[in-house]
C-alpha cells in the first residue's frame, strides 16, 4: 500500500511537469512533446516494507548464534560452581580424616589407641546423620584441625568466607573475609569402628545448586 501511494504521487508529479512543458512549447508554436519527458525516472530507494523484511531476516540469522553463546556461558558458570562445591565438600570429609590421623600420631597421650576414636564419637553427638543438626569445621591457617574445630552450625555461621591471600582462602567461622554463596554442612554417625560422614555444599535455592558427598571412615588404629 505504501509503495502504491508513493508511485502514484510520483506519477502525478511527472505528468504535471510534462503538461507544463507541453503548454510552454505550444505557446512558442512548437506543440510537440520531447520523448525524454515521456521517460519516467524509476531510480528510487528501498521501501519501508523491504527494510522491515531485511531486518527480520537479520534478526532470525542472529538468534541462533546468540542463543548458543548464552547457553554456553550459563553451562560454564554451572560447571565452575559444581567443581568448587565438590572440592569444598571433599575438604569437609578430609578434615575428619585428618583429625583421626593426627589423633593416632598423638596416641602417646592416650592410654591406648582405642581412645583415638573417642573424638570421632564426640563430633558425631553434635550432628548425627539423619538428624536436624549440622556441623561446620573451622580449619586453621596452617591447615590443622582439632575436636574444637567442629561446631554445630546453622544459617549464617555455615557460610564459607573468602580470605584473599590466606593459605586457606575459603574458611568457615573465620572473622573477616567476604561471604560467598557457598554453605557447608557436615553430619556424622559412628557405629563401633565405622563412621559415616555426609558433607553437603549448597550455593542457591535450585535443586541442582547443591552437592552431597558421602564417605566412610574406619577406626584402623583400634586395639581390641
Amino acid at each position: 500500500m505504501i509503495m502504491l501511494v508513493h508511485n502514484t504521487q510520483y506519477l502525478v508529479q511527472s505528468l504535471r511537469k510534462i503538461a507544463l512543458r507541453f503548454f510552454v512549447s505550444a505557446s512558442r508554436g512548437k506543440a510537440s512533446l520531447d520523448p525524454k519527458l515521456l521517460t519516467l525516472n524509476h531510480h528510487r530507494g528501498y521501501s519501508l516494507v523491504e527494510v522491515l523484511v531485511a531486518i527480520t531476516v537479520l534478526l532470525i540469522a542472529l538468534v541462533g548464534p546468540l542463543t548458543i553463546a548464552h547457553s554456553g556461558l550459563k553451562r560454564a558458570n554451572q560447571s565452575k560452581d559444581n567443581t568448587l562445591a565438590v572440592f569444598l565438600a571433599q575438604e569437609g570429609i578430609e578434615a575428619l580424616v585428618k583429625l583421626r590421623e593426627d589423633d593416632a600420631l598423638d596416641a602417646s597421650t592416650y592410654s591406648n589407641l582405642g581412645e583415638v576414636w573417642n573424638n570421632m564419637t564426640t563430633i558425631a553427638s553434635l550432628c548425627p546423620v539423619g538428624g536436624t543438626n549440622r556441623c561446620g569445621v573451622q580449619i586453621a591457617e596452617d591447615g590443622s584441625v582439632t575436636t574444637s574445630s567442629f561446631y554445630r552450625c546453622s544459617g549464617s555461621n555455615c557460610v564459607i568466607n573468602e580470605h584473599s591471600g590466606a593459605r586457606v582462602p575459603l574458611k568457615q567461622r573465620a572473622s573477616g573475609g567476604t561471604a560467598t554463596a557457598y554453605t557447608r554442612e557436615l553430619s556424622i554417625s559412628v557405629d563401633n569402628s565405622l563412621a559415616r560422614v555426609q558433607s553437603e555444599v549448597s550455593w542457591g535455592d535450585g535443586p541442582s545448586d547443591s552437592v552431597v558427598l558421602e564417605s566412610y571412615i574406619y577406626n584402623t588404629y583400634y586395639e581390641p
